[in-house]
């Protein structure tokens, strides 16, 4: 008799997050134009965040981390802020509805797309919850006018995103302020109505050519791409909230 060894398959985290990383690649939410994902491990993601117009953020570039548990989606990520922000401790949990603090309130329809939204929405709020700091909008003026330098000089986060250390770069992938609100609604209802993965996504396949060596090349792919196509304003932020 002949014993055949199976294969294990692909767990369903890497699944779900591998297809949610060219969905983000491919239409990034406001404000969060980059993504950083390392081929070794997909269940750790970097945000580039900019700080949205007419708050003491303004002008600031955030770097946010995301990791996830093998169990995701069915199980919410833990949520860090790398960046010295003045609203944040970095690189200690937050505690968010969307967050691995609240199981309870967590939704496996969420995707990432959504969760950063509502991390960076909850950058320009004042409540007080854990990893959360009191300072003035004069320090996290401050904070937002240091932040491209500390990124550059900390970590790996020039790496990451190589638009850091190039000016034109950060200014051509940042939000203007002008924009119409029809644009807004048209992505605030693309996002409400096709931004979601359903759960059942996650006990389907992913054949190895859709998924294996995408990370990297769909990360470059995107550095490369030119980036004027985005709806552009704050409400979009209040609009994707963690209702």
């Amino acid at each position: 008799m002949t014993c055949v060894r199976r294969m294990p398959g692909k767990k369903p985290s890497t699944v779900r997050l591998s297809k949610e990383l060219k969905m983000y690649v491919t239409d990034p939410p406001p404000f969060i134009p980059r993504v950083f994902v390392d081929e070794k491990n997909i269940l750790e993601w970097h945000l580039l965040m900019q700080g949205p117009n007419d708050t003491p953020f303004e002008g600031g570039w955030y770097v946010a981390k995301m990791r996830f548990p093998e169990q995701y989606p069915f199980k919410p990520p833990d949520l860090y802020m790398c960046t010295p922000n003045g609203r944040f401790e970095t690189n200690k949990k937050l505690c968010m509805s969307m967050s691995s603090f609240h199981p309870e309130t967590w939704n496996p329809a969420w995707n990432v797309a959504k969760v950063a939204i509502g991390m960076l929405s909850f950058l320009s709020e004042d409540e007080m919850t854990t990893g959360s700091v009191r300072t003035t909008d004069a320090q996290k003026k401050l904070f937002a006018t240091e932040s491209v330098e500390w990124n550059c000089t900390h970590g790996a986060y020039k790496r990451m995103f190589p638009e850091l250390g190039d000016a034109k770069a950060l200014d051509a992938i940042a939000e203007k302020k002008a924009e119409t609100s029809a644009a807004l609604e048209k992505k605030s209802d693309a996002e409400e109505t096709g931004g979601r993965i359903d759960k059942t996504d996650t006990d389907r396949t992913v054949d190895k050519t859709e998924t294996d060596g995408t990370i990297d090349k769909t990360h470059e792919t995107d550095l490369d791409r030119p980036k004027d196509d985005q709806p552009l304003a704050t409400e979009a932020l209040s609009r994707l909230g963690l209702e």
